[in-house]
């Protein structure tokens, strides 16, 4: 584990100082976080392409009937 770490230490890598572990429910609770954000900036994303559409449909000449 000595070499291990002077070696990640000469390569200024970050070495931890635990196992590393995260429990199941904190890596849970983290994966809900970023799914949350990332559901809301694909719905904003969604809203902004329907926006852009419907400004073009109204662009459109009507059609007599």
């Amino acid at each position: 584990i000595k070499k291990l770490d002077g070696f990640l230490n000469l390569n200024d890598r970050d070495i931890l100082n635990d196992a590393g572990k995260v429990t199941h429910e904190l890596a849970k609770q983290n994966a809900g976080n970023e799914y949350e954000k990332f559901r809301k900036s694909e719905q904003k994303r969604i809203d902004s392409a329907e926006s852009d559409f419907d400004k073009l449909i109204r662009k459109l000449p009507k059609k007599k009937k």
